[in-house]
């Protein structure tokens, strides 16, 4: 872990219940906020790079322009793409000799789910060398008291 963590852990290790839990409350609370206040910067960011930039330049006719002290700002051909079929498209990356970006892929939360759900059953875990599995114990304060 970094030295923040280890320098919070050295904080916190000397405060009580109650503080341990309002610190809780004050830093889950703060990263709410980050969280918000990140998606908001994230879509100014977008309508500047996929909406005014793009359109200002295109009315303008100019691709790309250098701004003393700045870079260069120019537009590039980009693209989403989402899979709606998956059988299909396997099968047209292998007709096509695409067949290297094939892979088979777990999905982390539903293999965390599983093996939870396989633990708590007593039932056999996959062998250290297939999964790593790292047990952890996290607090929660719930309700408000």
């Amino acid at each position: 872990m970094s030295n923040t963590y280890d320098d919070a852990v050295r904080q916190f290790e000397r405060l009580s219940y109650k503080k341990l839990a309002e610190k809780f409350r004050e830093l889950k609370a703060e990263i709410e906020d980050l969280d918000q206040r990140k998606k908001a910067l994230n879509e100014q960011f977008d309508a500047l790079t996929l909406k005014v930039i793009p359109d200002k330049m295109m009315e303008d006719d100019v691709r790309t322009m250098t701004i003393t002290g700045i870079g260069r700002i120019e537009l590039r051909p980009n693209m989403w793409t989402s899979t709606k079929n998956p059988q299909a498209l396997q099968q047209w990356l292998q007709e096509h000799d695409l067949e290297q970006l094939i892979v088979p892929s777990v999905n982390g939360s539903t293999l965390k789910a599983t093996i939870k759900e396989l633990q708590e059953a007593g039932e056999e875990l996959p062998p250290p060398e297939v999964v790593s599995i790292t047990p952890y114990i996290r607090a929660t304060v719930v309700g408000k008291g």
